[in-house]
């Protein structure tokens, strides 16, 4: 609103002196005020103005602050919109999640049966190689393959060898002496039936089980042996087994000289014989003999006897050690005079 203009002073000073003469007798004061222009001047004029502007520029202010307040009001509607649609998607997110992790658990679960199921052909095809290959071993010095067994790691099976391996038909033999190692691997390959290995020998079924794998392997060491022998392809029989440490025997002139090894095994024994061909060449014969319970021969068995207990094959005569040492003495002479000869030629 414009304010209200004020009041003119000569007018209220004529008003005030009218005034005066109506209510007094006297004669009325000479009064005299500046003349003044009627005119609103410049500077009322430019307040005026002033405040129109001010007005107006109010007037579009309270415009713009309702327009700015429509806007927030629709911008606050729009977010609860866009706030409720996000809260959907967010839901459905979390589901499309929750789908994601039981599809990758289930593919998980899928690919590690078939990786399971591929590192078992895998391992059979390597077993059943491997087999075959220990099935031609039979020599001390002969390698074996490597045979492996499953083994329960976590929640599944892996096929693993074990670290008692032998890696030689030697050292297959060697298992015999180590209770502990044969132990250990009778539980990894899974030998089983070891609980009835003493039934054989007792009628009583009840009281000879065998309640520990360590208790039955301790007594059926041989046995196991064979089982295992069996479950790497080796051929028990034929295998070749390491010469045990011998203790000669040594008899007098006219009977033979005999070497009479400890075998580590009690059914069986090894026996040198020293004999000659038709040719005359004195050769050393190994000869295994199955000896249950084993009798060892003293040097009162005369060596008449020792000859129809132990034939030779066809085509070989024995001889007396006495006359075998003889000619291996003149052999070995003759041999040392030709070198000496060639040494020194005249």
């Amino acid at each position: 609103m414009v304010p209200a203009p004020s009041p003119d002073p000569h007018s209220v000073v004529e008003t005030l002196r009218q005034t005066a003469l109506k209510n007094s007798s006297a004669p009325p004061p000479q009064l005299s005020l500046p003349s003044r222009s009627r005119t609103v001047s410049n500077e009322t004029q430019s307040y005026s103005e002033a405040a129109i502007e001010l007005t107006g520029a109010r007037n579009d202010i309270n415009q713009l602050d309702q327009r700015v307040e429509r806007f927030e009001q629709g911008a606050r509607a729009a977010l609860t919109s866009l706030s409720s649609r996000l809260g959907a998607v967010e839901e459905d997110l979390e589901e499309l999640k929750s789908q994601f992790n039981d599809f990758r658990k289930e593919v998980r679960t899928e690919f590690d049966g078939f990786r399971a199921e591929f590192d078992g052909f895998r391992s059979g095809l390597a077993n059943n190689t491997a087999i075959q290959i220990n099935g031609l071993r039979k020599w001390l010095d002969d390698p074996l393959q490597p045979v492996s067994a499953p083994v329960q790691v976590g929640d599944s099976q892996a096929f693993k060898v074990a670290s008692e391996f032998p890696r030689s038909v030697k050292e297959f033999w060697q298992l015999g002496l180590d209770k502990s190692a044969l132990t250990r691997l009778a539980r990894h390959y899974g030998v089983t039936g070891w609980e009835r290995w003493q039934r054989s020998t007792s009628e009583d079924t009840d009281v000879t089980e065998y309640d520990e794998l360590e208790d039955a392997v301790a007594a059926h060491s041989e046995r196991c042996l064979r089982i295992l022998a069996a479950t790497w392809g080796l051929h028990y029989s034929e295998l070749e087994r390491p010469r045990p440490k011998r203790k000669a025997e040594v008899e007098s002139d006219t009977e033979a000289r005999r070497v009479r090894p400890k075998n580590e095994l009690e059914d069986e024994a090894l026996e040198s014989v020293i004999s000659q061909d038709e040719r005359g060449n004195i050769f050393c014969q190994e000869l295994v003999r199955q000896v249950r319970p084993r009798q060892r021969l003293t040097s009162e068995i005369p060596f008449r006897e020792v000859l129809e207990r132990y034939p030779l094959p066809p085509g070989h005569h024995r001889m007396s050690f006495e006359t075998a040492s003889i000619r291996w003495r003149l052999s070995s002479s003759s041999k040392k005079s030709r070198g000496t000869a060639r040494s020194n030629p005249s």
